[in-house]
């Protein structure tokens, strides 16, 4: 029996398919193998599924277990409609698939007293009031919507500059994949066309070990109008074991005024530095008390 659909019109179908698989593959790349993916059925059925996984990730002391869960069949209106997900939202409303992150005690320890440490720098430069702490506010673009961990810019915005963008955007990830934190920070600095200037990594693995990059947009070429973010500063944080003493490799942590302000400092204002002691022994301890408790 013939099909009544024309050859040209299959073609397309096809075609689209295609073009629909490729950017789910793109979409979930970087996600560890056994991430576990669900159809959306409700947001109580949600939240159960991720109370579920959350506890099962919490079991495993190596470095196995996943702290992401794929939905699919999530429309764009269930997304926009709650906006108390057990988790950090990534969403793609042209391909309806959510991937939520679950952020456990470790994670938020991270991602907290980073913002503390900024917020102090920020009153002793007298800039607390001039700064926004958006926190997980969500970026939102026709494809995709996302939430950083924590993420800041200037309250008053130079004329023509979207405030739907930070300046300064925070990836936490514990027991997660290095290559998935880096595509993170590719989205920020590509997805906002260089609004987004700085984006800083913090990726804990299960034994307590800690890297810290900070990352920006290389030169964009015609060539590579998206490039790769490029690392340019990398701090290695190793938790001592049986009765050793914790160790840093690398120098104090350098958030450039002008990213965060968007102009250049004035008297009595600097760079925001994170120095060594404060990144081994308030970030640092702060990461290992959440994970022996979580």
């Amino acid at each position: 029996m013939q099909s009544s659909e024309s050859p040209a019109l299959e073609n397309s179908e096809y075609t689209d398919e295609r073009a629909k698989m490729q950017a789910r593959r793109e979409f979930l790349a970087h996600l560890p193998p056994d991430t576990h993916e669900y159809r959306y059925h409700g947001f109580s059925l949600l939240k159960e599924a991720t109370n579920k996984e959350y506890n099962q990730f919490l079991e495993h002391d190596d470095s196995s277990g996943s702290p992401y869960i794929i939905f699919t069949n999530i429309s764009p209106e269930e997304v926009t409609h709650n906006e108390d997900f057990p988790g950090r939202v990534d969403y793609s409303p042209p391909l309806q698939i959510l991937i939520l992150t679950m952020v456990s005690l470790p994670h938020e320890e991270g991602a907290r007293l980073f913002d503390q440490i900024v917020g102090d720098k920020a009153v002793e430069m007298k800039v607390r009031r001039l700064l926004s702490f958006r926190g997980a506010t969500r970026s939102k673009t026709p494809d995709r919507n996302k939430q950083a961990d924590s993420s800041y810019g200037p309250r008053q915005l130079p004329p023509g500059r979207s405030p739907e963008w930070p300046t300064v955007a925070v990836e936490v990830g514990f027991s997660e994949m290095r290559e998935k934190l880096k595509s993170d920070a590719a989205y920020w600095l590509n997805r906002s066309s260089g609004d987004v200037l700085t984006v800083i990594t913090i990726d804990i693995k299960r034994s307590g070990n800690i890297c810290i990059i900070l990352w920006k947009r290389p030169v964009v070429t015609n060539q590579y109008p998206n490039p790769e973010p490029e690392a340019i500063q990398e701090i290695k944080i190793y938790r001592g074991k049986g009765g050793q003493a914790a160790n840093l490799r690398g120098d104090e942590l350098r958030i450039p005024f002008r990213h965060m302000m968007l102009r250049d400092p004035g008297p009595g204002e600097e760079d925001f530095v994170i120095t060594r002691d404060e990144l081994l022994h308030d970030l640092a301890d702060a990461i290992w008390w959440g994970i022996d408790h979580k």
